[in-house]
């Protein structure tokens, strides 16, 4: 019948888009901002960022809240210096990580 041949048409279609339309790493949570602590002289920052945001622009919006000069801080996540020019989805940063800001 052709209300059976509607509802074939309409299945899996209720987003407007295939499956297949988000490439092979992308993630529908790559397009949602989300809060990362960052820990400065015991102090916590509340600073909201995209995945796909590099470090970069975390370590200056810290640096600003923070009133430190960004060229003599660097920011910190489990023992390791976050490289500016990575992404915040490189280092796997979820909603409510902590990363200290710290001097260079």
């Amino acid at each position: 019948s052709p209300e059976q041949q509607g509802d074939k048409t309409n299945t899996g279609n209720f987003l407007g888009g295939s499956p297949s339309a988000l490439g092979a790493d992308d993630n529908i949570e790559d397009v949602d901002k989300f809060n990362v602590f960052v820990r400065c002289a015991g102090k916590t920052l509340d600073i909201d960022m995209f995945p796909l945001e590099r470090i970069a622009v975390l370590l200056e919006n810290a640096c600003q809240q923070a009133g430190k000069k960004r060229c003599t801080m660097k920011l910190v996540y489990n023992g390791e210096t976050l490289d500016e020019n990575k992404t915040v989805k490189h280092y796997k940063l979820r909603r409510g990580n902590s990363v200290n800001l710290i001097h260079a």
